[in-house]
């Protein structure tokens, strides 16, 4: 049974990259945006980070649930940098943090989708 598992983790690492659970129907909200109307947007509810536009384009990662619903997404907002950055090419294995993995066999369990619009 052991043998299993570490063939079916084996071939999960090697097989399941980013690209293969990204969201492709990206939900954004606004930095000019005030958090409680963030955090009143249904579509948004659930997300652990929420990409921030300006212009259109992605400047920063707001986390709904870190902020708190005073002030604004501009003052609440996670400047983009590289390291927020993963090529859709790359194994999920490596790319999640080591302390979201399971430390027994057990599988993660987290209802909340990853990414997110407003």
């Amino acid at each position: 049974m052991d043998n299993i598992f570490q063939s079916t983790m084996s071939g999960l690492t090697a097989g399941l990259r980013v690209v293969h659970i990204a969201v492709l129907d990206l939900k954004t909200c606004d930095v000019n945006k005030e958090l409680k109307q963030v955090i009143a947007d249904p579509d948004l509810s659930g997300f652990d980070h929420v990409p921030v536009v300006s212009r259109s384009r992605i400047v920063g990662i707001l986390e709904p649930r870190e902020v708190g619903n005073e002030g604004s997404v501009k003052d609440k907002t996670r400047q983009l940098d590289d390291s927020m950055l993963v090529s859709a090419d790359e194994p999920v294995h490596d790319w999640t943090p080591p302390k979201a993995r399971p430390k027994s066999g057990k599988p993660l369990r987290n209802d909340r989708r990853r990414s997110s619009r407003c």
